[in-house]
C-alpha cells in the first residue's frame, strides 16, 4: 500500500509541478521518518493494520496539503507576480484551510483515542500525531524546503511549470 501511494504521489508531483515535485518528495521524507521515529519511541504503539493505515491516511493528507498549497501559489503567478510573492501569498491564503483541517482531524484522534478500545486506541494516536506531523510538514518545512531548492535555479517558474496568464490590451 504504501508503494502504490508513494509512486502514485510522486508521478502526480512530478507530472503536474515538475522539479517541485523534489520539494514534495523531501518534504514527504521528511514526515515519514520524523513519524516513524516518533512511533517506535512511544511502547504503547505497535505494528498493527490500524496503525499502517494512519500511517497511510496522514501521508495523504500531507499529500493533498501540498497539492493545495502549490494551486494556491499557481493562481497567484498566473495573475503576474513574482515566484516569491506568489509563494508567499499562496501559503497566507490557504494557511488557515490547512490548519482547520489539520486541527480538527487531530482533536478528533485524541478524542477518539481517550475513548476507543486498545486496538482502536494505536490507529487512534497514530492518526493524530501524525496529524500534527503532516501539519508541520505542510505549512512549515515545506515553505522552507521549497525556499531552498528554489534559490538554485535561475528559471523559478520552469522549475515549477507555472505559466502567467497573458492578458491582452485593446487600445
Amino acid at each position: 500500500a504504501f508503494g502504490v501511494c508513494f509512486v502514485g504521489m510522486m508521478v502526480f508531483f512530478f507530472a503536474r509541478y515538475g522539479l517541485l515535485g523534489f520539494v514534495h518528495l523531501y518534504n514527504y521524507l521528511i514526515f515519514l521518518f520524523a513519524l516513524l521515529i516518533c512511533l517506535w519511541g512511544i511502547p504503547f504503539i505497535y505494528l498493527s493494520a490500524g496503525t499502517v493505515l494512519a500511517v497511510l491516511l496522514t501521508s495523504v493528507l500531507l499529500a493533498v496539503s501540498t497539492a493545495i498549497t502549490y494551486e494556491y501559489t499557481r493562481k497567484q503567478f498566473a495573475t503576474g507576480k513574482t515566484m516569491s510573492v506568489s509563494v508567499k501569498n499562496g501559503y497566507k491564503k490557504c494557511f488557515w484551510h490547512i490548519f482547520d483541517i489539520h486541527i480538527a482531524l487531530a482533536a478528533f484522534s485524541f478524542v477518539l483515542y481517550a475513548i476507543a478500545l486498545p486496538g482502536l486506541s494505536a490507529f487512534a494516536f497514530t492518526l493524530g500525531l501524525g496529524t500534527l506531523f503532516s501539519g508541520v510538514c505542510a505549512l512549515a518545512i515545506g515553505r522552507l524546503n521549497w525556499a531552498s531548492m528554489m534559490a538554485f535555479t535561475k528559471n523559478q517558474s520552469g522549475f515549477c511549470r507555472f505559466k502567467k496568464v497573458e492578458v491582452e490590451d485593446d487600445e
